[in-house]
């Protein structure tokens, strides 16, 4: 296949990988309804309380029914993820790579959402994180992209780190410009994740610390799962660890993101819910996938 098309086929990837989540989730409409009935009426727990972009957008769509709203961001998201995917991935790899690394997200992406509604607010959070890699500038922009993202999920603030790593040659020169709008990114984050609380009032935790760390070592339930899905992820983190040595100095760098979110995972995360490693593939992938190709010249110039 011409490899001009390869941006198409992932979008198509990214459309069949959406369709077929909504139609292996269909048990869990009624549970996507009740999400948005509980923030329409103000009694949604936290943290999903603060996670404003993906109801509002479902309620501006559709008001009268919110899965139609919720189906069409799907629809829209995943094609346009497996798209930015496909093109970070060309950063750093050969095209037909790049293609099989939007096929191994693809693979694993259904099973992390296996038992949810149709919630859009990981692929939400992987298609900023994706713009941050891809856009990378300094500026205005990259300020604005930070307050939306922050909008969705907490995580935003990794996109700090983000756009830290790939301007790390001039804020190590301490550019003036470079770090003037680092720290008005990192106050953005501040500033919307700040104002959300007295904005949407504060309620109970969905899960305190406590609960998640008997749920994670009592429930033989929960247990059983994680042990499967996360050993079905054991592959992409050892190609990984193999591809790290060959890796540009950037990707090493970024690979030290998912390590942050690996961690995050084990304190605050139920361990069956490998949906909330999944943005950490944004930064571990490029690594499993240099095991199996050469670097581009063009990334020489990062490798130590």
């Amino acid at each position: 296949m011409n490899t001009r098309f390869y941006p198409l086929v992932a979008v198509w990837i990214g459309l069949f990988c959406a369709i077929f989540y909504m139609i292996s989730t269909q048990h869990c409409l009624g549970y996507c309804e009740l999400l948005q009935q509980s923030f329409s009426d103000g009694t949604m727990l936290e943290p999903l309380r603060f996670r404003v972009m993906a109801p509002v957008l479902a309620g501006l769509i559709s008001q009268d029914n919110p899965i139609i709203g919720y189906v069409a961001i799907h629809l829209f998201v995943m094609p346009l993820l497996c798209f930015l995917l496909f093109k970070w991935f060309q950063r750093n790899v050969s095209d037909n790579l790049s293609l099989a690394g939007v096929g191994m997200f693809a693979i694993y992406f259904p099973l992390a959402l296996h038992q949810y509604s149709i919630q859009v607010y990981t692929p939400i959070e992987i298609v900023f994180f994706l713009i941050a890699l891809l856009y990378r500038r300094l500026n205005l922009l990259s300020v604005v992209l930070v307050a939306l993202a922050t909008l969705n999920r907490e995580t935003a603030l990794f996109m700090v780190g983000i756009f830290a790593i790939t301007n790390w040659d001039k804020l190590d020169r301490f550019d003036f410009h470079s770090w003037f709008w680092l720290i008005l990114c990192a106050l953005a984050w501040a500033v919307v994740y700040v104002s959300l609380r007295p904005i949407m009032g504060r309620a109970e935790p969905l899960f305190t610390l406590a609960r998640i760390w008997q749920i994670n070592t009592q429930s033989s339930w929960n247990i059983a799962y994680a042990s499967v899905f996360n050993l079905l992820l054991l592959p992409i983190w050892g190609y990984a660890i193999a591809g790290y040595r060959k890796a540009s100095l950037e990707l090493k760098h970024l690979g030290g993101l998912s390590l942050i979110c690996f961690a995050l995972f084990l304190v605050f995360g139920l361990w069956d819910e490998v949906r909330l490693l999944m943005f950490s593939f944004v930064f571990v992938l490029p690594l499993t996938l240099c095991q199996f190709g050469i670097i581009p010249k063009n990334m020489l110039q990062y490798r130590k």
